[in-house]
């Protein structure tokens, strides 16, 4: 993974420290003595620009290797996969190839000839068919797992456009279906060639994907599922078969890659009769590491198809300005040869008995250590006896008396030279803390012992803290976690985003779970209560849908014309335009809000008083909302997507001036919103949509609002609630003296018109017409161009404390 660096600008280069010394520094011609000696060793090294002299190469080799000391060792980190050992014989082979450049095939014939073998053995290790009357299956060298997911993904979606078109169906709606604790790559895949994702969520007690839910989410828009042979969090190897016979059962045509990242070069040695790979018929896609357990020095890696039909031709390229014709499928071009050649000597040094020894020992080593963090009462949650990776996954045991947790344990033995990571799992059960030790090939018995004498002198030091010397001792480490050097790391304008390393935070398909059982007031009791109601006063009156009605369920009730309250069972939400400073104090801190990037800054960055469970939505984000019950029980679930929308007219000055008046205020940010309201069983991801609500929000009607018929294209909108209006800045009352310069930002009545138009709800109820002084359009010039078009039997009207009710269908 390649990391974004941040180049400093000129105010923020620390400017050079003045000699303060009256000793003459050494001579700049001597060269004679020892770097130490040189005038070099005095002077600060270059950091933000290259010196205009040289530097003798001994001084920059011995400058560049004491800097380097400072790392943590490789040997130690046990954090990662990556091989931190190979033979001295093929790292001089290696470095004798630096110069090759891999992807010049007319100039280094041989090394291509390499890589083909390498993808013939590893694909016959993957059991490819390899019948004489089929076609044969493909393969290529990447840079690490990461570039070789990216490329499965693109052939998976690329297959499924190609057979929508030729069906002539949409095929603008692509999704892909898998675990919520994979790498972060398959976050990127789905981000950068936009396909939906669909997340089947860990539990406290399941850390895989689920089969049955991964297959019961597949539609015709999905272009295949994602199944991980050992996950990054516990190392456990998810039921590729199962997923594979669902789909053949159902008779689904949904391909299945397998990430093997990790487990490609393991399973084969100590599962050999576990079937994951191409013995199973829809598992059409394979992708492994060989600088994890491939025992190659980062980075290689590899991905190979069942057959020609899984790899679209339009992906590949044919070029011949290296002087050959050369069949190209990277999302690089130049690249080393040396790593290539690391992997076929390992593959023709060891064989497959030499493999599957290390993989024994490793797995045995693993094992032992299992059972030692398990004598000293460690939870572990790894697999044991190879039916998972060689890697330890544990946490501390239930204990309310312990002041410290699994991050202080870490901090602990980092002390001690060793880097073992503390994290909390995947989205949906992180509220579980857990450390993971990944035992590689040079991790030998002694070193192990060595460990596990660290492990018990930490868990010691920090058992006879009590909880004041503890509260010292991590503001001391989180100090160090937070120097400055680390900061700097992290451009300014990526802070605060929410896709990260461990996976979805609530921004993309993330989830809030809600108990029944609490069944509190949005509100919290304040000396200065507001009017904010904690229960609803009863309606006046009830309206029903113009032409059918029966079994209603539901109901959205009229507080106010900017404010509408929806009522399911065991839900209320809450549909708000604005918050003044009264009602916000009003609200519980930890009621669950969705709302926009721009409000949540503001929500959460109240110190003490922050809002605390507050999710932010870009136009077709998702967040699910489910109720906590018993898996049997169809409960009431929610999911909200966000919608584009617009306060600012399309105007470029105006956008300008918006821009610039931002640092006083300006016009906030806005969208709308897609409620869905259905049903599903709790702790899964079943859901079936029952009725569905478009909320505009405060929008003009832009272009924008175009993609929404297309992307809920054959799925009825069953509700509409329009803010109309057409608000102005300034009021209309100010606007008279300046008519000129007024601007509108809501819509009006022509508009909401034309919104009904291109949205097409069922029924349309107009809202945020006339609560503030600021509307220029009147509810009754929407009444009247509503019956001039002939659509009066769509649009319902309700006054204050008027509720109309609805049927969300089971």
């Amino acid at each position: 993974m390649v990391h974004l660096a941040k180049v400093k600008k000129d105010n923020e280069v620390p400017s050079s420290t003045h000699d303060i010394f009256s000793i003459s520094p050494p001579d700049r011609n001597d060269l004679d003595t020892n770097v130490y000696g040189s005038h070099f060793a005095a002077d600060h090294m270059p950091m933000h620009e290259m010196p205009e002299r040289e530097m003798p190469r001994q001084v920059a080799a011995r400058m560049i290797k004491d800097e380097l000391s400072l790392d943590g060792n490789p040997k130690l980190n046990l954090a990662s996969f990556v091989t931190t050992y190979m033979e001295d014989e093929i790292e001089q082979i290696m470095s004798e190839s630096f110069s090759k450049n891999f992807i010049d095939y007319e100039e280094y014939p041989h090394s291509a000839e390499i890589q083909n073998r390498c993808v013939n053995m590893i694909a016959r290790l993957f059991n490819i068919p390899t019948d004489p009357s089929g076609e044969n299956a493909m393969g290529t060298s990447t840079i690490g797992s990461s570039e070789a997911i990216m490329l499965g993904t693109l052939a998976m979606k690329k297959r499924w456009q190609n057979k929508r078109k030729a069906e002539g169906k949409d095929y603008s709606r692509p999704n892909i279906i898998m675990n919520s604790a994979v790498q972060v790559c398959w976050e990127k895949a789905a981000r950068y060639f936009e396909i939906e994702e669909r997340y089947i969520y860990c539990t406290d007690t399941r850390f895989v994907i689920d089969p049955k839910e991964a297959v019961d989410l597949v539609d015709e828009n999905t272009i295949g599922i994602c199944a991980i042979l050992g996950t990054t969090y516990t190392g456990e190897y998810e039921d590729v078969k199962a997923i594979n016979d669902l789909l053949v059962e159902r008779n689904l045509d949904c391909p299945i890659h397998v990430d093997a990242a990790s487990g490609g070069f393991v399973a084969p040695f100590i599962q050999p009769d576990l079937k994951w790979d191409f013995r199973l018929e829809k598992v059409v896609s394979i992708n492994v590491s060989g600088h994890k357990y491939g025992l190659v020095y980062p980075g290689v890696g590899w991905v190979i198809w069942r057959s020609p039909e899984y790899l679209p031709q339009e992906l590949v390229f044919n070029i011949n300005y290296l002087g050959a014709d050369q069949a190209s499928f990277t999302l690089n071009f130049s690249k080393g040869a040396s790593h290539v050649i690391g992997q076929y000597y390992q593959l023709i040094r060891l064989g497959k008995h030499g493999y599957r020894a290390i993989m024994t020992n490793i797995t045995r080593i693993s094992d032992y250590m299992a059972s030692e963090f398990k004598k000293m009462g460690m939870v572990i949650l790894s697999q044991t006896q190879g039916r998972g990776l060689p890697l330890v996954a544990w946490r501390l045991p239930t204990d309310d008396s312990r002041v410290y947790d699994e991050f202080a344990v870490a901090h602990q033995l980092r002390e001690r030279g060793w880097i073992v990571p503390a994290y909390t799992m995947a989205p949906n059960s992180e509220k579980l803390k857990m450390m993971r030790i990944v035992i590689r090939e040079d991790f030998s018995m002694n070193r192990c012992d060595s460990l596990l004498q660290d492990f018990k002198l930490a868990i010691e030091t920090l058992d006879v803290m009590d909880k004041s010397m503890f509260d010292k001792y991590r503001s001391h480490f989180l100090s160090h976690r937070k120097h400055p050097q680390h900061q700097s790391r992290v451009h300014a304008h990526y802070i605060g985003e929410e896709h990260s390393l461990q996976g979805k935070t609530g921004k993309t398909h993330g989830r809030i779970s809600i108990d029944p059982k609490r069944n509190d007031p949005p509100t919290r009791d304040l000396p200065l209560s507001t009017s904010t109601p904690a229960h609803l006063p009863p309606a006046k009156a009830m309206k029903l849908h113009p032409s059918k009605s029966g079994d209603e369920n539901a109901a959205v009730f009229f507080v106010g014309t900017a404010t509408t309250i929806m009522s399911v069972q065991f839900y209320k939400f809450i549909s708000v335009d604005h918050f003044d400073k009264k009602v916000e104090g009003s609200l519980r801190r930890d009621l669950p809000i969705i709302t926009t990037q721009h409000a949540k800054e503001h929500l959460t960055s109240q110190k003490n008083d922050s809002f605390t469970s507050v999710s932010a939505l870009d136009p077709f984000e998702q967040v699910e909302v489910n109720i906590e019950g018993t898996a049997e029980s169809q409960q009431p679930r929610l999911r909200v997507t966000g919608m584009p929308g617009k306060h600012v007219p399309p105007n470029r000055v105006v956008e300008k001036l918006n821009k610039l008046a931002k640092a006083v205020g300006g016009i906030p940010p806005t969208n709308g919103w897609m409620l869905e309201l259905g049903y599903g069983r709790p702790n899964t991801t079943d859901f079936s949509c029952g009725y569905r609500i478009y909320i505009s929000g405060d929008t003009l009607l832009v272009d924008e609002l175009q993609e929404i018929p297309k992307r809920y294209a054959g799925q009825r909108i069953d509700l509409m609630l329009a803010h109309l209006g057409g608000t102005t800045i300034p009021s209309p009352l100010v606007g008279r003296l300046m008519e000129p310069l007024a601007l509108m930002v809501t819509m009006d009545a022509e508009q909401g018109l034309q919104l009904i138009q291109l949205i097409r709800p069922d029924v349309t109820i107009p809202i945020h017409y006339d609560d503030y002084d600021v509307f220029a359009s009147p509810l009754e010039d929407f009444r009247r161009i509503v019956e001039a078009a002939g659509l009066v039997d769509k649009v319902v009207f309700l006054d204050r404390r008027e509720q109309y009710r609805f049927r969300v269908i089971k």
